[in-house]
């Protein structure tokens, strides 16, 4: 299975890419400001909200502490 992240400000939303409706939940999605995140397979749609959070979470992680980083070596 695929699924298509979006995200908004601190939420996000999936699609299955192989449903029928999928381009044009998507469209609706970003008309309403949402943007395109990453794409995961996965073998079932709880596996890749699990991945899809793990990820990010290891991101944003990383990105504070590059900036915590640069803060203090930069100073």
């Amino acid at each position: 299975m695929e699924f298509q992240f979006l995200r908004k400000d601190k939420a996000y939303t999936y699609l299955d890419m192989h449903a029928a409706s999928f381009e044009e939940e998507k469209a609706q999605l970003q008309a309403q400001g949402w943007e395109l995140a990453e794409v995961i397979e996965a073998v079932s749609k709880k596996a890749a909200i699990e991945q899809y959070q793990s990820s990010n979470t290891n991101f944003a992680a990383r990105a504070a502490a590059v900036g915590a980083a640069i803060g203090f070596f930069g100073s």
